[in-house]
């Protein structure tokens, strides 16, 4: 069965039918830039509440 790589977008022949990705290269890729994403997405939300406790401890202005 022909599958199409979650990372490269490109076709591959899939041993089974769950497969993903067409090597072990594009797999650990994805994986990385899955990490890389939620690693700035909790950042961002940490910068947030930093900014909400500021304010809620006196008002402090960001980057103080």
């Amino acid at each position: 069965m022909t599958n199409l790589c979650q990372h490269c977008k490109k076709p591959f022949e899939a041993v089974k039918s769950t497969a993903r990705y067409c090597s072990g290269r594009c797999r650990a890729e994805d994986s990385r830039k899955r990490r890389e994403r939620e690693v700035a997405n909790a950042l961002r939300d940490i910068g947030g509440a930093v900014s909400r406790i500021r304010r809620a401890m006196g008002g402090e202005q960001d980057g103080e």
